[in-house]
């Protein structure tokens, strides 16, 4: 012989409301947990568990009263409920209608004027165009979002202050030379200064490169600042050479003792 199969939640709900209903009276969970078992089959341990989702669903009444709590539902509250759902969901069924009736005119709205015609394909081709044609303008403008002109105008005057600096510097020369500054004192400043050209002769050039796609005017600009960089440079190397060549007349030092005395590196050369 099978076992008996056990009752799910949703019986044991319906066969203790069949008890309210029923005997249309008013009962403590000990009550019921002595009612349910043997007139509903409702094992007493899940009387409690069942009657608590029962009023947490206000399909039935609670009350304390002094120390003890009283459970009822009569048929007229099932009654009320089921005509209360029924009523909400006329309502909500009705506001769908309402819904797809909207939704219907939309659509019909919007079928209006979207007809396949030439036109319509000309319209859309265009349409098309034009998109290809923001997302290129976009692209572009990825592009050259470092031709600001506030970038620009900072290139420029870091141009102003490197033709400044190196103006300054030459004068200086001209200036020990003149006093006959100690010639190793001379020679230990000369390559650091002629490195120090050559490298800002490097930034400029890269910094052309950046903005090769930029202003035409500000580039060209830029392009004849490297030129006077660059015989700026080439300057200084003339100025090294020349020192090197007195102190060899005069103290008879070889190159190499020069060029390792005061840092000079031996491919020295003139920039092009």
């Amino acid at each position: 012989m099978s076992k008996k199969r056990g009752l799910s939640v949703e019986e044991k709900r319906s066969r203790m409301l069949e008890i309210f209903y029923e005997k249309k009276d008013v009962f403590q969970l000990k009550d019921l947990e002595k009612i349910c078992p043997k007139e509903k089959g409702i094992v007493a341990q899940s009387v409690k568990d069942v009657l608590q989702s029962l009023v947490d669903d206000g399909l039935v009444d609670s009350e304390k009263i002094g120390t003890s709590i009283y459970f009822w539902a009569f048929p007229s509250k099932a009654f009320n409920n089921r005509k209360r759902k029924i009523d909400d969901l006329g309502a909500k069924l009705e506001d769908s209608r309402q819904k797809v009736r909207r939704l219907d005119k939309q659509l019909e709205d919007a079928k209006c004027g979207r007809e396949e015609s030439d036109e319509r394909e000309s319209v859309l081709k265009e349409l098309a165009e034009k998109r290809q044609e923001l997302a290129d303008l976009k692209a572009k403008i990825e592009k050259y979002r470092d031709c600001d002109p506030a970038v620009l105008e900072e290139v420029k005057k870091q141009i102003v202050i490197s033709r400044e600096a190196a103006n300054r510097t030459q004068n200086h020369f001209h200036q020990f030379y003149v006093i006959l500054l100690p010639t190793s004192a001379l020679l230990a400043h000369l390559p650091t200064l002629g490195a120090k050209k050559r490298q800002e002769l490097a930034n400029l050039k890269a910094k052309i490169e950046k903005y090769r796609d930029c202003d035409p005017a500000v580039l060209e600009e830029v392009k004849k600042q490297i030129y006077y960089s660059r015989e700026a440079a080439n300057r200084w190397t003339d100025n090294i050479f020349a020192i090197k060549s007195w102190c060899k007349n005069k103290f008879f030092f070889e190159d190499f003792v020069l060029n390792k005395q005061f840092g000079v590196s031996e491919d020295l050369d003139y920039v092009e």
